[in-house]
């Protein structure tokens, strides 16, 4: 009977006017019973008197009263019970917005102290902290609220509660923002740009909250506002940053392993020197985006260490913009960036194990001396069949002193692409447009180039030996030359230096050795 009683008033609440309607009615149809039942009853039996007929009447009109008391109860107590829960509702969310309130104000206060309780109060309204464990991806997003999406026609009221939660996530990020640049300015922006500024101990746990909030549906996705932060060292491994604004901020030498960056806007971001395995970066804006080394480690009380790698393993950088990027020195072995815009990027000296770049489009992007043994930057298998389709463009791509060991460059353009002193051995290039290629002092060796397009393409100087589908015309067999790798040659299938493994070392980026040429032509190379 409770249960029922609960029910019943849960659907007071959530539908009001309906609730209010069926009172109406029921109302009407218990004094139609009450009236007109007992006329109908004694209509059919005759009586000797008029008296007897209206005693009759009123014995049932009380049998019918009596049995009609109970629903006429039970509608008494459902409207008790929605005014009393009415009255607790209010209550509760006054107390709870006046406690959102003063976490706030304290969030202004000019004392540390004070600040960092308001955040850990606000954290505390908010639910606390989840374990370090990924939301489900794809059908569980973090956070609270009525988050990012249009209202639609029948969509459920959003609660206070949630209403509170949203308004409190956005006020901790704008807090994490505001604080990472407290202090002088004149002095906080030399700092700043030198990467020597250190960020505050509120700024940590505003991040610390955002990063470990709960997980909740997909539809109540808060994204939040966290562009132009100066975040320089941050931990928030597992953070789900969904379709948040870091545009123009700085979250070098942070720890972000497995965070989620999807369709997050990361235009011109720092992550240089970044711990970012397995994060994903589907559908994300990396315009301008820098991942290229840096100069300290993830946490500022550690030693510099020159030149850190930023580390991509495994990275889902999928369909995503990040034309102009520098991933110059990333470490991004079995990293994905299928379908992604990569013209004009930086690659310079990266590794690329195993990465598969099916369908991107890199059109200028620089790959010179990058360790990419089995990397995959063929159109997908998908399109293979038809002439029509689009196809991974990256013409006039620099691909010179790379460790291309089994890599696939299948059914793509490469029109204009360098490939000067690379080392191609087991490549294919099957079916794909290399005309005006240049693979100059390149090794050659079992490399496949059926179906390809070699229309002015340059060899001189190449190992060419147990090649297919290159006809003498093009370049004749050359196993007898000489290929001289320059940098990538020193790496293996690990893409690490055999005299480097294991000491940590294999994770700073070689400064350019002096007189180096990367991407230009060999003065001894010539057609």
């Amino acid at each position: 009977m409770m249960d029922w009683l609960t029910n019943a008033e849960s659907y007071v609440n959530s539908h009001p006017r309906a609730a209010i309607a069926l009172i109406a009615i029921a109302a009407i149809l218990i004094l139609a019973v009450w009236l007109w039942s007992p006329v109908l009853l004694t209509s059919r039996r005759k009586y000797d008197t008029r008296k007897d007929r209206v005693e009759d009447t009123d014995r049932y009109r009380r049998y019918i009263g009596q049995v009609l008391t109970v629903p006429v109860l039970v509608v008494a107590a459902l409207y008790t019970l929605h005014e009393a829960a009415q009255a607790a509702r209010e209550s509760a969310e006054k107390s709870q917005q006046e406690k959102y309130s003063f976490g706030f104000q304290t969030l202004a206060d000019g004392n540390i102290t004070t600040r960092l309780g308001g955040v850990y109060a606000l954290a505390q309204l908010m639910g606390g902290e989840r374990q370090d464990i990924l939301c489900p991806d794809g059908i569980v997003r973090p956070m609270s609220g009525a988050g990012g999406l249009p209202p639609t026609p029948g969509a459920p009221v959003v609660s206070i509660e949630n209403q509170l939660y949203r308004v409190a996530l956005d006020g901790i990020a704008a807090h994490a923002v505001t604080s990472s640049h407290l202090g002088d300015p004149a002095r906080r922006a030399q700092e700043e740009a030198a990467h020597e500024a250190v960020i505050g101990a509120d700024t940590r746990a505003a991040l610390t909250v955002i990063a470990r909030r709960g997980c909740e549906p997909y539809t109540k996705e808060v994204p939040l506002n966290l562009a132009h932060g100066y975040f320089r060292g941050a931990a928030m491994a597992h953070a789900q940053l969904i379709r948040s604004d870091l545009r123009g901020s700085d979250l070098s030498a942070s720890e972000l392993p497995r965070v989620n960056f999807f369709r997050a806007s990361l235009d011109k971001t720092d992550f240089g020197g970044s711990n970012l395995t397995q994060a994903s970066f589907a559908n994300a804006s990396l315009a301008g985006a820098n991942f290229g080394p840096d100069e300290n480690l993830a946490s500022p009380d550690l030693p510099r260490l020159p030149r850190l790698r930023t580390q991509l393993g495994d990275a889902q950088i999928v369909t995503a913009n990040a034309q102009r990027t520098d991933f110059q020195c990333a470490m991004m072995n079995d990293a994905r960036l299928d379908d992604s815009q990569l013209g004009g990027a930086d690659f310079r000296r990266a590794t690329l194990a195993r990465a598969t770049l099916l369908g991107a489009k890199g059109v200028g992007a620089g790959f010179s001396a990058v360790c990419a043994p089995r990397a995959n930057f063929s159109n997908p298998s998908s399109l293979s069949g038809r002439s029509d389709g689009p196809r991974s463009d990256f013409s006039g791509a620099d691909f010179s002193d790379g460790y291309f060991h089994s890599a696939r460059f299948d059914r793509i353009v490469l029109k204009g692409a360098i490939f000067v002193r690379a080392d191609l051995t087991g490549a294919t290039f099957e079916d794909s447009d290399l005309s005006n290629a240049d693979f100059r002092g390149a090794n050659l060796t079992d490399v496949k180039f059926d179906g390809a397009n070699l229309v002015g393409v340059k060899m001189g100087g190449a190992l060419i030996c147990g090649v297919s589908g290159l006809p003498d015309t093009i370049a004749p067999l050359n196993c007898g030359a000489q290929f001289m790798p320059i940098e990538a040659g020193r790496y293996g299938d690990a893409c690490l230096p055999p005299v480097e493994a294991g000491n940590g070392l294999n994770q700073q980026c070689p400064a350019e050795p002096a007189g180096a040429v990367t991407g230009g032509i060999p003065a001894t190379a010539a057609n």
